[in-house]
């Protein structure tokens, strides 16, 4: 299911592009069967509660730097549903930087959306729910990391208490994961690899957390 966001209250959606990044393609329906049209970045959409929106982008780019990047604006609350790989047309490998801030300072979203690529590159996940309401990250298919890949991904979620995880190696030459989960819930479960090494603080597992080895 393409990256779907659910209203649990009257809400609205925007997505806004800085700098330049690839958004020629990015399509949005009404519902789950509604006819695809074309996005035009900064366009409000007004969801009333209980109904749903859905993005898909033709192309297989999106946020290419630190500057050029298309970042979610949100008013409500919404439930993150389906697959953000429908942002990149469901790309076999996550570009360079493509999801990155795409929900930052989402205060309002109270779950997560799925990212079912194993693949990831440099800062593809940059700071990309970092402030969010969720609970519940989405699961981390990678089995192994590269640069900034995760870095502040999580940051300040302070109701985020769960958090799994396929990678064996915290990569830390490639600050990987540098603050990914500073600023998250005091306590919670951190699901991984038995062999991946059990190592706490902002940049690993956060402290005080139940480690489950699967």
């Amino acid at each position: 299911m393409p990256l779907t966001l659910t209203a649990v209250t009257a809400a609205t959606v925007e997505l806004r592009a800085t700098g330049s990044p690839s958004v020629d393609g990015l399509h949005y329906r009404s519902g789950l069967n509604g006819e695809w049209l074309s996005y035009i970045p900064g366009t409000v959409l007004n969801i009333d509660a209980g109904k749903s929106v859905q993005f898909w982008n033709s192309n297989t780019g999106l946020s290419n730097s630190g500057s050029s990047y298309v970042q979610f604006y949100l008013t409500g609350q919404l439930q993150g549903k389906g697959d953000c790989m429908s942002m990149i047309n469901y790309a076999s490998q996550i570009a360079y930087q493509a999801f990155r801030r795409l929900f930052n300072g989402c205060s309002g979203l109270v779950t997560a959306p799925d990212i079912s690529s194993p693949r990831v590159s440099t800062a593809c996940f940059y700071s990309m729910f970092q402030g969010c309401g969720i609970t519940q990250a989405p699961r981390i298919f990678a089995t192994s990391l590269v640069n900034s890949c995760c870095r502040d991904m999580f940051r300040d979620c302070q109701q985020l208490d769960r958090i799994e995880v396929d990678f064996t190696d915290w990569a830390d030459s490639a600050n990987a994961t540098l603050n990914w989960v500073s600023g998250v819930a005091a306590s919670g479960t951190f699901i991984k690899p038995s062999a991946l090494p059990e190592e706490y603080g902002v940049n690993r597992i956060p402290e005080g957390w139940t480690v489950i080895n699967k």
